[in-house]
Formats: C-alpha cells, structure tokens, sequence
C-alpha cells in the first residue's frame, strides 16, 4: 500500500492546480481576449445579425423577466455566428468570454428583459455603455420596447439602430411620454439621463 501522507500531499497538491485553473478561467471569462481588434464582417452585415439574435431572444427575455447576454463571434473567414447565451438576472447579465478556437468576438449583445416603471430600459445604461468602453468592444442592446441600439466604444456614444417595435416588443411595454429616448447619447449624456432615474 501506498504511503497515506504522501497520497493526501498528492491530492492537496492536484485540488490546488485544479483550483488555479478554475480562478485563471474565471478571470478570462471576465475579460474580452479580442480587445480592439478590428471585426473582418462589414459593419452593415454585423448589425443585421445582431438584430436577428436579439429578436429571437426576446420572447425569452420577457418571459423569464430577465436580461439575456452573448457576443457575436467570427472565424478568420469573417463568418459570423453566435456563442452561447448567457442567462442574467432582471438587469445584468455576464457574458461567456471563453471563446471556442478559431472564433473572435466582434460585438456584445444583450436584451433588457421585460418591461418594468422601475427601469429606464429603452436606452443602454451607463453601465451598459462603459463596459464595451472597458472591453474595446462596440454592443447592441434590445429593449422592451422593441428598439435596438448600438454603442461604439472608442466614440463613446450610444445610438439606435432602430425605433420602437423594429424587434419583438413585450406586450406589457409602456412608452414614456415624460423622457422619450433620444436618438444617440453620449456617455456623458446618458449619466445625466440615468440621473433623473434615481
């Protein structure tokens, strides 16, 4: 039989790599491993499948009362595809940074779940807007509203890709007469918008 010290050494030593592997995991699905690199795909081709994503995750986001998140991915081809779907809470979500092989990320995408008074959710929050800044990684946001917005991080600005009810709308939505959304926000501006909010 084996020795019973060196046996537990073993096994503390393996639970330790292991351990280091799931935190070193952990941290990169935090983390764009594509940061600022320049999408292959046509802006133009990139916002219609962005659009098409975010359609079909709305019924979903609206029934589950929470945000859905992925990336837009491509291969060296510049063939777009979408990676798994993150399943958030009622207003955030964690996107799967863990890229498959030969796949790049070109864009976020999220939904703001369903419709509720208590959220400004027909436009991208600060938050929304800073973390592509953060990544270097342009995004598109769908509302329950059914709009659908894009955010550019190195201009910093937030914009529509299109109106009201141009994607699935949640039947509960209510337009807000009081602060309609504009057509683009700059980070600046959507932290004064957020504040009203508060």
């Amino acid at each position: 039989m084996g020795n019973p010290r060196f046996n537990l050494l073993a096994l503390a030593a393996c639970a330790a790599i292991w351990l280091a592997l799931v935190l070193n995991a952990a941290i990169r699905a935090r983390e764009n491993p594509n940061s600022g690199r320049e999408p292959i795909a046509a802006q133009q081709e990139i916002a219609r499948f962005a659009k098409q994503a975010l359609n079909d995750m709305q019924g979903r986001s609206f029934s589950s009362g929470k945000e859905l998140c992925g990336l837009l991915l491509e291969d060296e081809a510049g063939d777009l595809s979408v990676s798994t779907i993150s399943e958030g809470r009622e207003a955030d979500c964690d996107l799967p940074w863990v890229l498959p092989r030969g796949k790049f990320a070109v864009a976020t995408f999220h939904t703001h779940g369903t419709f509720s008074e208590e959220y400004d959710s027909e436009v991208p929050s600060v938050q929304d807007l800073q973390a592509d800044i953060d990544e270097q990684i342009d995004g598109f946001v769908a509302t329950p509203g059914g709009r659908i917005w894009y955010t550019d991080w190195e201009t910093k600005v937030a914009s529509q890709v299109c109106g009201e009810n141009c994607i699935a709308q949640d039947p509960a939505y209510r337009p807000d007469e009081q602060n309609p959304p504009a057509a683009r926000y700059s980070l600046r501006e959507l932290e004064k918008r957020q504040g009203i909010w508060e």
